[in-house]
């Protein structure tokens, strides 16, 4: 709805299983994906905060850290994945960024 300033993005899935292309499976774990990432021609990967939370440091219960994928992934990893999906891809931006183009 552009006349009112709101956009619907889909998020990518990918290829094989039509997983949504979201932090927790893209940069939590899931190699496979993370690859389909690098090489995809057009990408919209979503992340929330948690993300890239800190376990550790950031005052998360233990409950919601045995439950919650991402967090048992260790930080540096998950960290180290979105600088190599930005490398391998030569660039991102933001959704913001690509409606102002």
């Amino acid at each position: 709805m552009p006349e009112c300033g709101l956009w619907e993005v889909p998020v990518s899935v990918s290829t094989v299983l039509r997983l949504p292309m979201v932090g927790t499976f893209v940069i939590g774990g899931r190699a496979l994906l993370l690859r389909e990432a690098e090489t995809r021609p057009y990408l919209h990967l979503e992340l929330h905060g948690i993300d890239l939370a800190d376990p550790d440091s950031d005052g998360y219960d233990a409950v919601l850290r045995k439950r919650q994928p991402e967090l048992r992934v260790p930080l540096q990893l998950r960290l180290d994945r979105p600088r190599r999906l930005l490398t391998a891809r030569g660039r991102g931006t933001s959704i913001g960024g690509a409606f102002a183009s």
